[in-house]
């Protein structure tokens, strides 16, 4: 069981270095393959009835609703101020939602730009719209 338990965490882990890279890019080469892996993510992550684990998209809906007030201005301040929202979201959460939070903090520590504040939006916006066609809790 703990085998699995790190098999998990590993995978998941993985998954979010490699999103995270993409959305760091300027330019997605394969776009699909960035919204497979997204997919991917959301599938791995979505919570269930029998696992406590999992994030639901009203766990992320505020930091996706101060992104779109972010992303509207083009903002970098605010977009420093996010993370401190991320690390109360992530502190109060489970152990996939503080993996989550962190590499969206690990992401805004790298923008410097308006191009970099639409693509970490458009992760979170593609996390959520797979997370509800997989059926979370909400």
């Amino acid at each position: 069981m703990a085998e699995n338990k790190k098999i998990y965490i590993s995978e998941n882990k993985n998954l979010l270095n490699e999103l995270k890279k993409l959305v760091l890019n300027d330019k997605v080469d394969n776009m699909n393959l960035y919204i497979n892996k997204i997919k991917k993510y959301a599938e791995k992550v979505r919570p269930t009835k029998k696992k406590e684990k999992g994030i639901s998209t009203s766990q992320i809906r505020i930091i996706f609703g101060e992104l779109k007030k972010i992303r509207k201005n083009g903002d970098l301040v605010e977009l420093q101020k996010l993370r401190m929202k991320l690390a109360y979201t992530g502190g109060r959460g489970n152990d996939d939602l503080k993996d989550f939070t962190n590499c969206l903090d690990e992401i805004i520590v790298q923008i410097n730009d308006k191009k970099g504040i639409d693509n970490l939006y458009e992760f979170v916006e593609g996390l959520i719209c797979y997370l509800k066609f997989y059926g979370d809790r909400d």
